[in-house]
């Protein structure tokens, strides 16, 4: 009985997660609702343009330059409601991407590809997971939540604005501007990077130097062989956090003093909320020709070794 009980449960879930209530068939790809006019983009999905209680899903070729009530790629507002739109297959191309105005709307690129050649890449109030496929923009903003567990992103720049979090467990993101994450525009912006790799050929900074919280942690990866500075100027807002069991690595410049530049940001780096100080770097952090690594725990049974050797000192010294 619980068997066949954990089965329909878990029969429902997964069709609730892939099931959606209206599909894009084409030729127009939009996500403006106009059906109280023309009704000319409903007549492209199975039931209606995407809305409240009522998902889309995509699984073939879209050109998004028909976004928005005058095709310039932005929809501003979206719909209002809960609603997403999964995309599990298909090329999507165009230029502008702008989908604001409703910060309950949620595009899962879980298969396929997008690619923005022109304009922005903005995601303007909402959620965008990737979980999947391929997305490549001519630039990026971000100014709500980026997801990203599998597939890649690669653009020139990924700029966090007011509010804005990324959090990283998987995938790739690959960008070549001159600081590796970069930020605009007052507020606070966090990135979570947990996971999956991140990669910048030419940078000579890894963030933004004001209004981000950078918390390095799980098995996320970082390659920025050309960076020689951890933000692109001293004392300002900015703050990295590494969790104290950390495994990846950030591969860096390799002739660069790594340890006055982790120690120069008193207040600025920590590990697992503890500053590093004057003298510390060591510590904390392995530096092997630019890799950067955490000093690894002992493990359990190298403690109990130690217990056992402790215990051992102390009886013959009472013996």
């Amino acid at each position: 009985m619980k068997n066949l009980l954990h089965h329909t449960l878990a029969s429902s879930l997964l069709v609730g997660s892939v099931s959606a209530a209206t599909r894009y068939i084409g030729p127009v790809f939009d996500l403006f609702d106009d059906t109280a006019t023309t009704n000319t983009n409903a007549d492209n999905w199975t039931n209606g343009t995407p809305g409240a209680g009522n998902d889309g899903s995509v699984a073939s070729n879209f050109d998004f330059s028909t976004f928005g009530a005058s095709n310039n790629g932005n929809v501003n507002p979206l719909p209002s409601g809960t609603f997403s739109v999964t995309q599990t297959a298909g090329a999507g191309t165009g230029g502008q991407w702008n989908l604001a105005g409703n910060s309950d709307f949620t595009y899962n690129l879980n298969g396929g590809s997008i690619t923005s050649t022109a304009g922005t890449f903005f995601i303007n109030g909402n959620t965008f997971n990737v979980a999947g496929g391929d997305l490549t923009a001519n630039t990026m903003r971000v100014l709500g939540n980026l997801n990203i567990s599998s597939g890649s992103i690669a653009v020139p720049a990924l700029d966090m604005e007011t509010n804005s979090v990324l959090t990283q467990t998987g995938g790739t993101i690959t960008t070549t501007s001159a600081i590796v994450l970069t930020q605009s525009n007052s507020g606070s912006k966090v990135a979570n990077l947990v996971g999956g790799s991140y990669s910048n050929s030419s940078a000579s900074f890894l963030f933004a130097n004001a209004n981000m919280a950078i918390g390095i942690g799980g098995d996320f990866v970082l390659d920025a062989g050309s960076a020689t500075g951890l933000f692109n100027n001293t004392g300002g807002t900015s703050t990295i956090n590494f969790a104290s069991d950390w495994t990846g690595s950030l591969t860096l410049d390799s002739v660069t003093a790594w340890d006055d530049v982790f120690e120069a940001e008193v207040g600025r780096v920590t590990v697992e909320g503890v500053n590093i100080g004057s003298g510390e770097f060591e510590t904390y952090f392995l530096n092997n020709a630019g890799v950067i690594t955490l000093v690894p725990e002992p493990s359990t049974a190298l403690l109990s070794l130690i217990a056992c050797g402790g215990l051992f000192v102390r009886r013959r010294r009472h013996s």
